[in-house]
């Protein structure tokens, strides 16, 4: 026996809501009980109704925050846990959660970025040094190395964001310029690594880093 609020909670697709049934018709599950009705193999039918109201109704939901998604992109406001270096506004009231600068990580990010404008540094020794200077990231911890790649790639910190496959121009505040961050973009690339941002040059150079052979992978 099942005890739940209300049927359409148990599932919102016809896959679990026909399993469901399907289990209720076989007897593995005797009955279903909500404060207002009784599911058993006499009435196991009426489930579809409760379960197609509860398909429908997560469709719609589903269609109404995609497009308040857009509408807030389209503001430039972008979405979902702030990179590192900014900070989210939970407390704000929904509609004016923005994306801040965090005062107590902006300022040593910068400096990340400078390390690497700087052209004396890998992304590898970058981080070494600004791990000494003191950048942790939000739970304390030292940055990993596939986040420090992943956070010289993030154009978000060019004042844009992508969202949806989407590029958006920002409200937040730019840490690096976008002329900077494409130098950066380019030293990345010259290493031979290419990153979801990675701008499609004019003279970008198609034999450069490491060759691996097809046959044997060396």
């Amino acid at each position: 026996t099942i005890y739940c609020v209300n049927a359409n909670r148990l599932a919102r697709n016809g896959v679990d809501g026909g399993l469901i049934i399907e289990l209720v018709d076989k007897g593995l599950i005797h009955r279903i009980i909500t404060p207002s009705s009784v599911f058993d193999k006499e009435n196991s039918y009426m489930l579809w109704i409760e379960f197609m109201g509860a398909t429908k109704y997560s469709k719609d939901l589903s269609k109404v925050v995609v497009e308040r998604l857009r509408l807030k992109a389209e503001r430039g406001d972008a979405s979902g846990l702030a990179p590192l270096g900014y900070s989210n506004t939970p407390n704000r009231l929904k509609g004016q959660r923005v994306i801040l600068p965090d005062k107590k990580r902006f300022d040593l990010c910068r400096k990340w970025w400078d390390y690497m404008l700087s052209g004396l540094y890998t992304v590898e020794q970058s981080l070494d040094q600004i791990t000494k200077d003191g950048l942790r990231n939000r739970k304390g911890k030292i940055v990993s190395r596939t986040k420090a790649f992943d956070f010289f790639r993030d154009i978000f910190y060019a004042g844009q964001f992508v969202q949806s496959g989407v590029t958006y121009v920002g409200t937040h505040t730019p840490m690096v310029s976008m002329t900077e961050w494409v130098k950066v973009q380019q030293t990345l690339d010259s290493k031979g690594k290419k990153g979801a941002g990675t701008l499609d040059l004019p003279n970008e150079k198609t034999f450069i880093g490491m060759l691996k052979c097809a046959e044997c992978g060396a």
